[in-house]
């Protein structure tokens, strides 16, 4: 079944037991726990000082805590210009080098390892845009 089905599933259980309760309100405990690691990577973030999207991170959502994780950033033509096993880690594109780097490439390649407590591991490859506005 689905993540959408079983999401509309409880919401429609949720509103019957919501109809028949007796009282004017009523509480109740919901636990998402992730059964999958959660994993977004932006395409794309802007490094102008303007406190939106100025630094490139993944977003992980997931109940276990994290033992390994390794993030490596490449230019195009396959530099690594970043590195971090730091999960809290975030890269602004600000190292000494960067400024030929952005002369010529605006586009770069990430490789991304993450390994849970409960033994779950994910690894992401993936690209991203960094734009200067």
């Amino acid at each position: 079944m689905s993540k959408k089905m079983i999401l509309l599933v409880m919401m429609s259980f949720l509103m019957i037991s919501l109809s028949k309760a007796q009282t004017p309100y009523d509480t109740i405990d919901v636990n998402l726990d992730y059964v999958e690691p959660l994993i977004t990577v932006p395409n794309a973030f802007t490094p102008n000082g303007d406190g939106l999207n100025d630094y490139f991170y993944p977003f992980i959502y997931y109940n276990y805590p994290i033992i390994k994780y390794e993030l490596r950033i490449f230019s195009i033509n396959g530099q690594q210009v970043f590195y971090t096993t730091d999960p809290y880690a975030r890269w602004g594109g600000d190292q000494a080098d960067m400024a030929t780097i952005h002369n010529y490439s605006k586009s770069f390649v990430y490789k991304l390892y993450v390994q849970f407590s409960n033994g779950v591991s994910k690894k992401l490859r993936g690209s991203f845009l960094l734009l200067i506005i």
